[in-house]
């Protein structure tokens, strides 16, 4: 009977590691194509894999990244109203909607990501730098949210405030076996993975 009480408790505890471990979401919705990935914005509060590398070869780059502007960044990093303007340095708007969810990289490359929003102008307040040029990178805000075993390689972005090539705003968020390279331009807080 003891023995018995043992084994079942010995599998109880096995299963709260098992679901209570970071990264082992039950059943993540898989990602294949460029399409796929942009269809992330979707469900924000969802896990995610990707089941193989994407780059300019694959499928949609030109839908999604090679167009103006370049790929638009998962969650929308809305700045926050600082003396006046618009400036998001320190924190997000309420409107803001960051990828909440999980992402296994699964030990595969997003390569050839671009995005180009970079801000000309000198002086921000007579010149308001777009909305759109903050929060830049291949996810534009991420909150709580998991990123893991994941490359992403020979990327090119740009933007005005709040940039990285993984993400341009990141809050108590869990990032691990992350690689990151390629070129990075922006006019205040940028790192090549989150900026904050």
């Amino acid at each position: 009977m003891l023995k018995n009480n043992c084994h079942k408790l010995l599998m109880v505890f096995c299963l709260l590691i098992l679901f209570s471990a970071p990264g082992y979401a039950a059943d993540p919705i898989q990602i294949t194509t460029w399409e796929e990935l942009d269809n992330v914005r979707n469900g924000l509060d969802l896990d995610y894999i990707l089941m193989n590398d994407l780059d300019q070869t694959t499928d949609g780059y030109d839908t999604y990244v090679g167009v103006a502007g370049g790929w638009s960044p998962i969650g929308v990093f809305v700045p926050a109203v600082i003396n006046g303007l618009r400036l998001g340095e320190w924190d997000a708007d309420a409107s803001s909607t960051p990828f909440t969810g999980s992402f296994n990289g699964n030990g595969f490359t997003i390569s050839d990501l671009i995005i180009d929003r970079y801000y000309e102008g000198t002086n921000v307040t007579d010149d308001p730098p777009s909305y759109d040029s903050f929060g830049q990178g291949l996810f534009g805000y991420l909150s709580g949210a998991e990123v893991y075993d994941l490359k992403i390689l020979n990327a090119s972005v740009s933007g005005y405030r709040h940039v990285g090539i993984l993400a341009g705003y990141t809050r108590l968020s869990t990032l691990s076996d992350i690689e990151t390279s390629g070129e990075l331009n922006t006019r205040h807080n940028g790192g090549g993975l989150p900026e904050r």
